[in-house]
């Protein structure tokens, strides 16, 4: 019976405890908030973390300490600061905007968000961007109502101090060699695509040039293109003799009789200015739209600031000190979905344990003068991944090899019986019998010491689909310059304009 009464009072009490919150007008969203870091409480002495339209925010000095970064406030500019680890933040009151200065490269990101200053006179900053900004793994426990902060960045460099990285570092100083004065390259290249045992396309591609610096060249490239396989595909595929001759009718019209083309293409281009300058001949139909001695302009600069998305020119960044917590970090991050605060800091540990793991020394098997790094992902259909690097009697990197090889069966690529047997039937009118196989994609690609350069590629499902790509280079030091501006006579149009003209 006590127990009984016990029980009945507690409901009582919780019933009303819930009518005066919604009396009083109190909801979840005015309830407190927390924030931990790294599976601890952020302190917050004299101001508490608020939530307006679902966003958390915090007063900025108490999360930016507790990082153990520098902070600042600047009157004058209305903006709050923090530096930490060579990175420096700047958020502007009152604006969407949040400023980034990272080994010396300045970006601007986009908030949907603002700081403000509440009316006790405190400045509160929205949570997520600052600290993902410092390299913080940013989460939220909605059961606890806590922000989940985890330092990414600290947990990867104390990971590092753990591991070598001895033959990561000899291979950095190998492809950096490439960067370093002039090379003559030559490259030949075939591919070939099959679709239901009809060889729809071949390519024969060459292509000759110098780079000077890593950052300067020239190409010529000249690709010939034959796709009568593909008329023949699609010709078996129509149904009557007259949409085959107006099949046909219509690739004459379009200069291209005997599904043959050669085209060439040459590039001339200036990293360290910004420019670079692209021809091509050989399509048909392209000299009505862009004459022969006309070339198109492209803004190096402008192309990567779009590309990048934060404005930041991927041209001037320096990559001299360049190392695998440069990436593991915003991989780790931008992969990782944490909402429970109680496994959130073991859950991210073992992500990065496991990532460093895989640059470290240790994850290298020494052969002879050679060690490979075998690495296998089953959520990617089994994915094997090999990274060989060949060394002299010296210890330096003189060469390397990178493969790859995965499986994915039907159901992992979304097919289902059904679907394969609506592709089977197509087949099956083209005389073509099918199968069921997995998608089966084989990579090679490395040089050797003399600077020979090779790749293989193949990906296949059955006799339905396959392409393959075998190509072949050589880099041979020279003294040669490249041409990197215009040619004498030649005229040029931006890129951005031509298209504009074309639609």
């Amino acid at each position: 019976m006590k127990n009984w009464i016990k029980r009945s009072l507690t409901l009582v009490m919780s019933v009303i405890l819930i009518a005066g919150l919604m009396c009083t007008g109190v909801s979840a969203a005015d309830m407190s908030v927390k924030v931990e870091l790294d599976g601890k409480a952020v302190t917050f002495t004299d101001a508490e973390p608020q939530v307006l339209d679902g966003r958390t925010y915090v007063p900025f000095r108490a999360v930016f300490e507790a990082l153990g970064a520098e902070v600042g406030f600047d009157e004058a500019e209305r903006t709050v600061s923090a530096k930490r680890n060579g990175t420096t933040v700047i958020i502007p009151i009152d604006s969407h905007e949040i400023t980034v200065n990272t080994g010396g490269i300045v970006y601007t990101d986009y908030m949907d968000a603002t700081a403000y200053v509440s009316e006790s006179g405190r400045t509160y900053i929205p949570v997520r961007y600052a600290a993902e900004a410092l390299g913080c793994c940013v989460g939220w426990d909605a059961d606890d109502r806590t922000v989940i902060l985890v330092d990414t960045q600290s947990m990867v460099n104390q990971a590092m101090e753990k591991n070598e990285f001895t033959l990561l570092a000899r291979y950095t100083d190998y492809a950096d060699k490439f960067n370093q004065g002039n090379y003559e390259m030559k490259l030949d290249m075939d591919m070939a695509a099959t679709v239901l045992a009809y060889k729809v396309m071949t390519v024969d591609c060459s292509a000759t040039g110098i780079i000077a610096g890593g950052s300067a060249g020239e190409m010529s490239m000249t690709m010939k293109l034959d796709m009568a396989g593909l008329l023949d595909l699609m010709a078996k595929v129509l149904d009557s003799e007259a949409e085959k001759e107006e099949l046909k009718a219509a690739f004459a019209e379009a200069g291209m009789t005997d599904m043959k083309m050669e085209v060439t293409v040459q590039v001339r281009m200036d990293m360290d200015e910004g420019k670079m300058y692209m021809n091509m001949s050989g399509v048909p139909g392209m000299e009505a739209v862009l004459p022969a001695d006309t070339w198109l302009f492209i803004d190096i600069d402008e192309l990567f600031a779009e590309l990048d998305g934060y404005g930041v020119s991927l041209l001037d960044m320096d990559y001299s000190g360049f190392g695998p917590q440069d990436f593991i970090v915003p991989m780790i991050n931008g992969m990782s979905y944490i909402y429970d605060k109680d496994s959130a800091y073991n859950d991210i540990k073992t992500q990065v344990d496991e990532f460093v793991a895989i640059f470290s020394d240790s994850a290298f098997v020494k052969n002879g003068r050679s060690y490979t790094n075998t690495q296998k992902i089953e959520e990617l259909g089994g994915l094997t991944v090999s990274f060989r690097l060949d060394t002299n009697d010296a210890g330096d990197v003189v060469g390397y090899e990178m493969s790859a090889d995965m499986a994915l069966t039907l159901e992992e690529m979304g097919l289902d019986e059904y679907d394969f047997a609506e592709i089977a039937e197509m087949g099956k009118q083209l005389g073509v019998t099918l199968k069921p196989e997995d998608l089966k994609l084989s990579f090679r690609s490395g040089m050797d010491g003399q600077n020979k350069e090779t790749l293989d590629m193949e990906i296949s499902m059955g006799n339905l689909v396959l392409l393959t790509i075998d190509a072949e280079g050589t880099y041979t030091p020279t003294t040669k310059l490249p041409n990197t501006g215009l040619p004498v006579g030649a005229k040029s149009i931006g890129l951005e304009q031509w298209l504009m003209s074309q639609y």
